[in-house]
């Protein structure tokens, strides 16, 4: 009612938000910390990276099947590097020159990915937190850090329950 009695524009929008504010309708939230937010960032950025080398070597594997080349699963690395090149030999120039800089492409992703998940490591390694976390296994410092900076502070949530409902468990 308060929203639909008053003409709308930005002045009374925020001075009816207060109003009910005042009222009670708005409950605080919490904001992470810098620190926080800064680490969900590079879990972000990492995750892209992560997912664009897969893409990538998804493509290159998927092109090479359709030249009759089938790559064997779990190669990773300088391994499927060499494996890509090696393949590549025989086929048309064009399809070769597609393929080399997808391989080019992939090759960068995939130091980069590797390069962020050492600094996670020693991010990880400092944090009493994420170390509790990896004992845990299957937890890496990945898992951990982005449990860590996504729960934040423990004392806002009331008990497990709300925890593991927050994060989608």
């Amino acid at each position: 009612m308060a929203l639909n009695a008053r003409k709308k524009t930005d002045k009374v929008d925020a001075k009816v938000l207060a109003e009910l504010a005042v009222m009670g309708w708005y409950k605080p939230i919490y904001r992470k910390t810098g620190k926080d937010r800064e680490m969900r960032t590079y879990l972000t950025a990492r995750e892209g990276i992560v997912s664009s080398a897969t893409k990538i070597k998804n493509t290159i594997r998927g092109l090479l099947k359709a030249h009759g080349v089938v790559l064997i699963k779990r190669v990773d690395g300088d391994e499927f590097s060499n494996r890509v090149k090696e393949s590549i030999k025989g086929l048309p120039e064009i399809v070769k020159s597609a393929l080399e800089m997808l391989l080019e492409a992939w090759e960068k992703l995939d130091f980069q990915k590797h390069e962020m998940y050492k600094k996670l490591r020693k991010i990880a390694k400092k944090d009493k937190t994420a170390e509790r976390l990896m004992t845990v296994p299957g937890v890496g410092p990945a898992t951990a850090l982005c449990f860590s900076s996504t729960i934040s502070k423990t004392n806002r949530f009331k008990d497990k329950k709300h925890v593991a409902s927050y994060i989608g468990l």
